[in-house]
C-alpha cells in the first residue's frame, strides 16, 4: 500500500465524521485513533500498520459504567476502514444524524 492509498483511506474515513489523535511512544508515531460519536454510542478505529488495524462500535455505560462492544472488525487497515464506514447508523439516532 502506497502513501497515497493511506491518505486516500484517512480521508475516507474523514468524510464519514472521524476525527483522529496520533499517539506517539519514545518520539515516534505508534498508533492513529479514529472516533465518530453518535448519541449513546461511539465509533473507534486504532490503525497500528497498515496490515493491523482494529475497528469497535461501543455502547455508552450508564453512568461512568463501561462500554459494551456491539461489534468489532480486525485486520488491514483500508478493510477495515471500509468496514467501519459501512455501519449503519445506530438505530436510536435523531432524524438526520450522520
Amino acid at each position: 500500500m502506497s502513501v497515497t492509498d493511506v491518505d486516500r483511506t484517512l480521508t475516507e474515513l474523514r468524510r464519514h465524521g472521524f476525527t483522529f489523535q496520533p499517539v506517539w511512544r519514545d518520539g515516534e508515531l505508534d498508533l492513529i485513533i479514529g472516533f465518530r460519536g453518535w448519541e449513546g454510542c461511539t465509533d473507534r478505529i486504532e490503525i497500528r500498520a497498515e496490515s493491523e488495524a482494529t475497528a469497535v462500535r461501543e455502547r455508552h455505560g450508564e453512568g461512568f459504567g463501561p462500554a459494551s462492544v456491539t461489534w468489532t472488525c480486525t485486520g488491514r487497515m483500508v478493510d477495515v476502514a471500509e468496514a467501519v464506514t459501512a455501519l449503519p447508523v445506530p438505530e436510536d439516532q435523531p432524524t438526520g444524524h450522520r
